[in-house]
């Protein structure tokens, strides 16, 4: 296990801007290795891109004739075989929102200085092992997203937390794999409240916000804070979600205004 403090220079590392995707050769490469396309190609599909988000996904899932925004075995075929998630989160990852989000999380846990678990992680997990979970637009793609947090809440320690960003709201052509179905969650802290997960932290627009495990009893200890008021409300929001995807179609735009090519 890394000592603590390998772990705040990863952290460090992590939060650096010089670390983050900025090497344009060096990441068309590692497509191309891993996918065996030309390299011509790879450089255009990330133009495409970065000039309009969700491109890839967007085509190579019409290419499959599934219903978009639904679960089924096709979509977990579709998640296995394509390589257009690589260009879409090469691109979103170099995202100002992103970046500041990533950004937000790295000083959090830095300020924390606690064992934290990725969702991408490997090893053998130890129930109530960790003090932090980091979950980013995972669970607007997943078809039970409450076993899904049943499950990280098992991974974390009485007192742990998990940091999460969950767009839910996303319905929109640059997204067939967000599922409709989990659009009822969009706002909803009740969807971590039932495995005693409390907001404590976050950031506006729930980019992202931060819940901490806790007994049935001190629920109501963890007192209140203006901070968490403007999260409620947002949440409040961010519940619109749940009946239309109107009140959103701007964040398509935003976000398409927010991506930094590899030389900027």
């Amino acid at each position: 296990m890394e000592s603590l403090s390998e772990q705040k220079m990863e952290i460090k590392r992590l939060s650096t801007p010089s670390e983050q995707l900025p090497d344009q050769e060096k990441i068309v490469s590692w497509i191309v290795e891993l996918t065996g396309q030309p390299e011509a190609s790879v450089q255009s599909r990330l133009r495409e891109e970065f000039d309009s988000p969700g491109t890839n996904v967007a085509r190579a899932f019409r290419e499959t004739g599934l219903e978009p925004y639904v679960w089924n075995d096709g979509l977990a075929r579709f998640y296995e075989q394509t390589d257009a998630f690589l260009y879409e989160l090469v691109i979103w990852n170099r995202n100002k929102l992103k970046r500041l989000m990533r950004r937000w999380v790295a000083k959090h846990l830095a300020n924390s200085e606690k064992r934290t678990l990725d969702l991408t992680e490997q090893s053998h997990i130890h129930l109530h092992a960790y003090d932090a979970v980091v979950c980013l637009d995972v669970l607007e793609h997943v078809p039970d997203p409450p076993a899904f947090v049943e499950v990280i809440a098992s991974y974390l320690r009485p007192g742990g937390r998990l940091i999460v960003h969950a767009p839910f709201y996303m319905i929109h052509p640059s997204n067939p794999t967000h599922l409709k179905a989990n659009r009822r969650y969009s706002g909803s802290l009740s969807l971590y409240k039932k495995y005693n997960l409390k907001l404590v932290d976050g950031e506006p627009g729930w980019n992202p916000i931060v819940l901490r495990k806790v007994g049935d009893a001190s629920l109501a200890r963890l007192g209140f804070t203006p901070k968490l008021l403007g999260l409620r409300l947002t949440g409040w929001y961010l519940a619109l979600g749940r009946f239309s995807t109107l009140p959103f179609w701007w964040v398509d735009f935003y976000r398409r205004k927010r991506n930094q090519w590899f030389n900027e």
